[in-house]
């Protein structure tokens, strides 16, 4: 029996599918090393919708720098007006606004849920959205080991909500990026940004 087990162990390492420690630990891992934050509002209501994601990016530049970037993908369709469908993007460097609109999630009050007893002023919600933000956590505070919870700058959080804190937030500092978007992942400098959402599957997968 512990011959088999030698020789499994040997295959996987073989193969390179040895399970690593950051590949065990979900607190630890992103889906996607360059992607930071994902932001996914999805509204409806009488006769109108929308369903946006964004991911917001950290890639090396031309000349080894890193910078922020973001990738867009948005469908909307709004009573007696065209629907709108866009793929665009955003270099980082020409929009402050874009760190700027992130950095004011440190601001956002802690998320509490409500007791048992608060179900009984719950209704349901038929028209309305759902806003969707993830990214990582506060990072490991001042003195803490890495190998402590709170040393562990891998953590990801993520939030869902119909309104509140985060839904103000993204509606705050959406009309903000507005000019910043961008027709082509193709920037000025000739770097060409990944395109992760080329479809509504793709966009849909890529949800947080």
């Amino acid at each position: 029996m512990r011959a088999k087990v030698l020789v499994a162990v040997a295959a996987m390492v073989l193969e390179g599918t040895m399970p690593s420690i950051a590949s065990a630990d979900a607190w630890s891992t992103r889906p996607d090393f360059e992607v930071f934050y994902r932001v996914s509002n999805e509204s409806y209501g009488l006769g109108n919708s929308n369903s946006d994601t964004v991911l917001v990016l950290r890639v090396k530049g031309g000349d080894g720098q890193q910078f922020w970037a973001a990738e867009r993908r948005q469908t909307k369709k709004l009573v007696q007006k065209p629907e709108l469908h866009r793929h665009v993007w955003i270099d980082g460097r020409e929009c402050p606004a874009l760190e700027a609109a992130f950095e004011q999630l440190t601001a956002l009050p802690p998320i509490t849920f409500g007791p048992p007893s608060s179900t009984d002023g719950v209704s349901m919600v038929f028209d309305g959205g759902e806003t969707v933000l993830s990214g990582p956590g506060p990072g490991p505070r001042p003195g803490s080991s890495r190998f402590s919870t709170e040393g562990r700058s891998g953590r990801v959080v993520r939030v869902a909500e119909h309104m509140g804190p985060v839904t103000n937030w993204w509606f705050k500092v959406e009309p903000t990026l507005e000019r910043c978007w961008r027709p082509s992942p193709k920037l000025r400098d000739g770097i060409v940004l990944k395109t992760r959402m080329g479809t509504d599957a793709h966009a849909k997968a890529q949800k947080p």
